[in-house]
């Protein structure tokens, strides 16, 4: 049996859920955050954090990644009692 694939509805398909994402510009997700640019784009160039995506020269942050990584940085209680920071 031969599989057949519909490339246009495919396509289509793939194009409908990128649509689907919210893309920010680092000023965007800086606001975002709540975090001055320069630290987001500091933290970019340390590799610490949220994943991006570059077109050409421009970068951009899908708002469901920024989400995960700020989930990912929660400071447990006890760290909080410790006086400890997540970095």
């Amino acid at each position: 049996m031969e599989l057949e694939i519909d490339y246009d509805k495919l396509a289509a398909l793939v194009a409908r859920e990128l649509r689907e994402f919210v893309w920010l510009s680092p000023r965007e997700a800086a606001a975002y955050v709540g975090i001055p640019a320069k630290t987001l784009e500091n933290y970019r160039y340390d590799r610490k954090g949220p994943p991006y995506t570059k077109i050409g020269k421009h970068v951009r942050y899908r708002r469901d990644d920024i989400d995960a990584w700020m989930l990912g940085r929660c400071a447990s209680d006890d760290e909080e009692q410790e006086g400890k920071h997540v970095a």
